[in-house]
């Protein structure tokens, strides 16, 4: 299938619905003979506006569980700041022995032809020769290197003179100019990005200082990080970028092969609803959530998650109340300000001491830091240790953190995969997902890249427990064809939460499994269900 088809004929076509950005067309003529199928399905947003929030979006009709709101094209894409020397037109890693110089401007590309011929390497490469006049040398290739710390503001400038549509649409993103002057990145801005696009490609008679600041801030407040190439790179998008955030969200963002962002309900959204996705971690716990934030995006965030400390009663945050007679846990209640926490008691309602509660969970992040994540052994021991009730609720981040690295490794460290595992382990291995996927649901149910990974972790521990029970004659064929069922039940949710994950991803791969294991337990349930003779639905 032609990934940019005409709605109408299905022919490649290169021009979008102006509404939703989302239905191609060839011509006009075809997008007017669709628009009878297509208006209801068209602006699935509408962009609204207040004094709080800014500018944002909310539902402009019902939308389903499982639609695609949004996808769309970066308007500048770029390395990261801080990184070691890439290629600049397809932005993966490159050494000395994997590069060669770009023959116009000298800046390293990989051997791929098309990277010379790179839309996105054109402003480095053309300002390299119109205003520096010489070629870039770049000889260290082990290190962070900070001449690629300037190249995703340089693209971004380079739009003002050859694309000035895409230059004012980044001009109307929120830059915060004012936080980012009081960030620890300021100093360091202003020396290896604005100073250097100055002096080094002489721009200053181009651009003022405050103009090349003014998209610093831009880059720090709208870039989101694309996982796409090892390492990740930054890229800046139009409509992306008002879309307000949640610990809480409604929307699900992931991306295609081929750069482009994709915002999908995981819920059914109500007409009117503001519609979110999350610019943070949504596992880590409240505090560092809202100071991730308040650091890297300048704002404290009010969401409905973070304004309950039970966090929709999982206790995530829980620590063990230091009351003796107690039985309950402290929880974070926090003020504007995510660095002014009290925590008290769910239970006796007491406060603690913050001081005491802090060494405890420095304690427990210290030993966190250093296990070995790889190693399900020493996962099994912190969890041994920690997941006791004594010191931390069963939710808590920490070890949910654990857990989820050890029901992935379980069968991953063994030669015959999940296979291999000892009963003991299957088992836990099982109870450890369905404890991450129940609290996952209740907390992060937009986030599902990890549902979707643990549930098809869940799947094939569910079916193989299955397997063993039958060659060992504990049950019968109908008894089977139940644990072979809910394995396809967990399978086609699997799928359902990946399916629009890049193929050049693990989660992609995952999908790409999961699919073919589908395929291959309806076979098997069909047979089941001839031997056993009726539905095994």
């Amino acid at each position: 299938m032609v990934d940019n088809a005409c709605g109408f004929c299905g022919e490649p076509s290169s021009q979008k619905c102006s509404g939703c950005q989302l239905v191609y067309y060839c011509c006009r003529e075809h997008q007017k003979k669709h628009w009878s199928k297509h208006k209801s399905h068209c602006r699935p947003m509408k962009l609204c506006q207040d004094n709080v929030l800014g500018r944002y979006y909310v539902a402009s009709r019902s939308i389903k569980a499982g639609e695609v709101v949004l996808k769309e094209v970066p308007l500048v894409q770029g390395p990261s700041q801080v990184t070691g020397p890439v290629c600049l037109g397809c932005l993966k890693s490159i050494s000395m022995h994997t590069s060669e110089e770009c023959p116009k401007c000298g800046w390293p590309l990989c051997r791929d032809p098309q990277c010379r011929m790179s839309e996105h390497h054109v402003p480095e490469c053309d300002w390299t020769m119109s205003k520096r006049g010489k070629k870039i040398k770049i000889s260290n290739f082990t290190a962070p290197h900070p001449s690629y710390e300037c190249i995703t503001t340089l693209r971004c400038l380079y739009k003002k003179f050859h694309q000035p549509a895409v230059w004012e649409k980044l001009m109307q993103l929120e830059a915060h100019l004012d936080e980012c002057k009081k960030s620890p990145r300021y100093e360091s801005d202003q020396k290896n990005v604005i100073q250097f696009l100055l002096n080094f490609f002489k721009l200053d008679q181009d651009f003022s200082e405050a103009e090349i600041f003014k998209i610093c801030g831009i880059i720090q407040v709208n870039a989101h990080e694309m996982p796409l190439t090892e390492p990740g790179y930054m890229a800046i998008f139009d409509r992306t970028s008002l879309v307000e955030h949640s610990c809480f969200p409604n929307l699900y963002k992931s991306f295609t092969n081929s750069g482009q962002v994709l915002l999908r309900a995981m819920k059914p959204i109500a007409a009117g609803d503001h519609l979110s996705i999350c610019y943070t971690d949504p596992l880590w716990g409240t505090i560092n959530r809202r100071h991730h934030l308040e650091e890297s995006k300048y704002f404290t965030c009010q969401c409905d998650r973070c304004r309950d400390p039970t966090e929709f009663n999982t206790m995530y945050d829980g620590v063990k109340c230091p009351e003796h007679q107690c039985k309950g846990y402290v929880l974070p209640h926090l003020t504007p300000s995510s660095f002014e926490e009290t925590w008290i008691c769910h239970d006796c309602k007491k406060t603690a001491d913050q001081d005491n509660v802090h060494k405890i969970l420095v304690k427990i992040g210290e030993d966190l830091s250093t296990i070995e994540k790889q190693n399900p052994e020493a996962c099994r021991k912190f969890l041994k240790t920690y997941d006791t009730g004594r010191f931390l609720h069963p939710n808590h981040y920490y070890l949910t953190d654990v857990r989820i690295a050890l029901a992935q490794l379980y069968g991953q460290t063994t030669r015959g995969g999940i296979q291999d595992l000892s009963d003991e382990m299957l088992t836990h291995k099982i109870a450890l997902c369905k404890q991450i996927v129940n609290l996952a649901r209740t907390i992060v149910p937009a986030e599902g890249r990890i549902r979707g990974i643990i549930i098809f972790e869940l799947h094939a521990s569910v079916a193989e427990l299955g397997r063993r029970r039958s060659s060992q004659g504990q049950i019968d064929s109908a008894q089977l064809r139940a644990f072979l069922l809910e394995s396809k039940q967990y399978l086609d949710e699997a799928v359902w939460l990946l399916q629009y994950e890049p193929s050049n991803l693990p989660e992609g791969k995952i999908l790409v499994q999961a699919q073919e294991n589908l395929s291959s337990l309806n076979t098997v349930l069909q047979a089941l269900h001839a031997s056993i003779g009726d539905s095994p639905m």
